[in-house]
């Protein structure tokens, strides 16, 4: 069996073969945490994990707001929407 990493399998897929002599900065967003890849002309250069996600960017909203937690996910999800 073969294993390959999340990170790398983003980068494999995100960065087009069409331009492989190009820095490209992956930034994965998830529920508890925060991935960073970094990829020159088409190679795996690092990767770093960071301890703040969508759950503590929704808990600040919901602290700054005074609106429930579930109420911040909605805020949160409609912002990202627009982007």
């Amino acid at each position: 069996d073969r294993y390959i990493s999340v990170p790398l399998a983003q980068s494999y897929f995100v960065v087009p073969q069409a331009s492989p002599s190009s820095d490209v900065l992956i930034i994965d967003t998830g529920y508890t945490h925060t991935d960073v890849i970094y990829t020159k002309n088409s190679a795996f250069v690092d990767f770093r994990t960071i301890d703040v996600g969508g759950m503590q960017i929704a808990g600040d909203l919901a602290y700054m707001f005074k609106i429930p937690v579930a109420a911040a996910e909605q805020v949160k999800s409609l912002i990202l929407s627009l982007i």
